[in-house]
């Protein structure tokens, strides 16, 4: 059991602000340092999927070039597990004509830190 899980655990007979604040108290004892290391850490193979990206038939036979990608879930995970379940979460805006942004947000000194990645639609 991580410790958001049982922090949120100790805290399940509580008060709602209680059981909210509780994971944040996990994250604002660690240093940045100990963050990183956390976020960085390697997935477990399960938690890593494969993606056909091309395909093509030469002399030789078929040929694929394939993209190893984390599952969501396992991102999702991870973020609950460094921030707890409150600490962090994800958002989407329309960016012009078939276009996304999506940004990851986290709670770091009772401030909301977001970082934004987008792009089009390709067909």
């Amino acid at each position: 059991m991580s410790n958001v899980q049982e922090e949120i655990k100790d805290c399940s007979e509580g008060t709602v602000e209680e059981v909210v604040k509780a994971p944040l108290s996990i994250v604002q004892s660690k240093t940045e340092k100990e963050i990183m290391k956390e976020l960085h850490a390697p997935f477990d193979s399960e938690e890593i999927e494969w993606r056909i990206l091309r395909h093509t038939m030469t002399s030789k036979g078929l040929r694929l070039i394939v993209c190893a990608y984390v599952t969501v879930r396992a991102v999702q995970q991870r973020l609950d597990e460094v921030f707890g379940v409150f600490g962090w979460r994800n958002e989407f805006k329309e960016w012009g004509q078939g276009a996304t942004l999506a940004g990851i947000s986290v709670k770091w000194n009772d401030e909301w830190i977001t970082k934004w990645d987008g792009g089009a639609l390709c067909f």
